[in-house]
C-alpha cells in the first residue's frame, strides 16, 4: 500500500468509523452495563462513556493491526525497549511532554487573554470525558488497561505504520505528516474545536517526541508507557483550587 492510500484509510477510519460506528455504541453499551449490574453503581452517562472508550480501544487496535499486517514492518519495535531504565525514562518523558503541553497552552491562554478556568472547562468534553468516566467506573487495573490498549492503538497506527509508509518522504517530512494526521484525529469526538484545543496541542508535542524518537530508537513499548502517563496525567481529575493544591 502507498503511503497515500495508508494516510487515506486512516482519516476515513477517525472520520467514519470512529467517529459513528463507535459514536452509536450506546445501545450494546446499556446492555452490558445492565448485565454487568453497572447502572446501579455509576451514572447511566459514566457508563455508557466508559464502554464507548473501551470499544474505540478495540477499534483503534483492529485497525493498527491490520494496517501492521498490510504495510509489512519488521517486528523490532515489539521486541525492543523492554528493559526497566527505559521504561523509567519513558514514564519521565510523558511527565515531561505532559508538563510542556500545559506551558504551551497557558501561553495561548495567556495571548488571548482568555480565562484558563473557561478554556479548561471546554476541553473536558468528547473523548476526554470518556476517559474520566473510566477512570470512575472500572477498576484502577482496569481503567489502566483500558487506556494503555487505547494509546497502544494510536502509537502503532501514528509511529509504526506511519512512519514505515512515508520514511520515503524523508524524515522530517514524515514526522510531519504523522504528527498533522494525529492532531487532526483529535478533534473527532470533541464537541467543537475550541474544545479540542488541549488534546490537539498535547497531540502536536507528542507526535512530533514521540516520532522523533521512534526514528532514532524503533522501540513500541516506551512510546506506549510515555503515552500511557501523559494521557492518564491530562484526564486525571483536578483538584478544586480552594484546597490550596497547585493544578
Amino acid at each position: 500500500m502507498s503511503a497515500v492510500v495508508v494516510c487515506a484509510v486512516v482519516m476515513v477510519f477517525y472520520a467514519v468509523v470512529y467517529r459513528h460506528v463507535v459514536g452509536r455504541f450506546g445501545t450494546l453499551a446499556r446492555r452490558v452495563a445492565q448485565a454487568a449490574s453497572l447502572t446501579e453503581r455509576h451514572s447511566e452517562k459514566d457508563v455508557d462513556d466508559a464502554l464507548k472508550l473501551a470499544g474505540a480501544a478495540l477499534a483503534q487496535l483492529v485497525l493498527a493491526v491490520v494496517l501492521w499486517l498490510l504495510v509489512g514492518p519488521s517486528t523490532g519495535p515489539l521486541v525492543s525497549g523492554w528493559s526497566p531504565a527505559l521504561l523509567a525514562l519513558a514514564a519521565l518523558l510523558g511527565i515531561g511532554s505532559l508538563g510542556l503541553s500545559a506551558v504551551l497552552v497557558r501561553a495561548v491562554v495567556g495571548v488571548t487573554r482568555g480565562s484558563a478556568e473557561t478554556w479548561l472547562a471546554s476541553g473536558g468534553g468528547g473523548w476526554v470525558r470518556q476517559f474520566r468516566a473510566v477512570g470512575r467506573v472500572a477498576s484502577p487495573g482496569v481503567a489502566v488497561v483500558t487506556v494503555v490498549a487505547y494509546v497502544a492503538g494510536e502509537e502503532v497506527v501514528f509511529r509504526v505504520v506511519l512512519l514505515h509508509v512515508l520514511e520515503g518522504w524523508g524524515p522530517a517530512a514524515a514526522v510531519t505528516v504523522a504528527t498533522a494526521l494525529f492532531v487532526g484525529v483529535q478533534a473527532v469526538g470533541m464537541p467543537s474545536l475550541s474544545a479540542a484545543f488541549f488534546p490537539m496541542v498535547g497531540a502536536a508535542v507528542v507526535g512530533a517526541v514521540h516520532g522523533l524518537l521512534y526514528l532514532a530508537v524503533p522501540a513500541l513499548v516506551p512510546l506506549v508507557v510515555a503515552h500511557a502517563v501523559f494521557l492518564l496525567g491530562a484526564t486525571a481529575p483536578r483538584v478544586p483550587a480552594s484546597t490550596g493544591a497547585v493544578r
